[in-house]
């Protein structure tokens, strides 16, 4: 599955699909329940593992987990995926830790700008509801 993974096609198609959930995100909720689907429950217990064996084989690049981490934060944001709270920590800490401490010393600053870009859009949208 890693080997899949190291594809560049895989890659390809992970991207897409995290850029699927973020701007579908009003549709992405399973309508008997109400709630994220499955899929989505999948694939941050999957990414989450992927992150957790980097020492026996990298399944990311450094840009791609700053992706991730923005994705997931993006994720955190969205109401929608209250129920899925505990799987997306999960997640953004295990991609945090899938950071070597020289890589994390590159990246910080870039995720940092990303988190407060999207925390003022949040903050502002959440402004103008009220």
């Amino acid at each position: 599955m890693l080997r899949y993974l190291q594809n560049f096609k895989a890659k390809t198609l992970l991207h897409k699909f995290i850029a699927v959930l973020l701007r579908k995100s009003t549709c992405l909720l399973d309508s008997d329940t109400g709630e994220p689907p499955q899929n989505i429950r999948a694939w941050l217990k999957f990414v989450t593992a992927c992150c957790l064996i980097r020492s026996k084989q990298p399944a990311f690049s450094v840009v791609e987990a700053e992706e991730l981490i923005e994705s997931i934060i993006c994720l955190f944001l969205d109401r929608q995926f209250q129920g899925l709270l505990v799987l997306l920590n999960d997640c953004i800490q295990a991609i945090v830790n899938y950071f070597t401490d020289q890589e994390w010393h590159s990246s910080y600053e870039s995720i940092a700008k990303f988190v407060a870009s999207r925390l003022l859009l949040f903050l502002v949208s959440v402004i103008v509801i009220q």
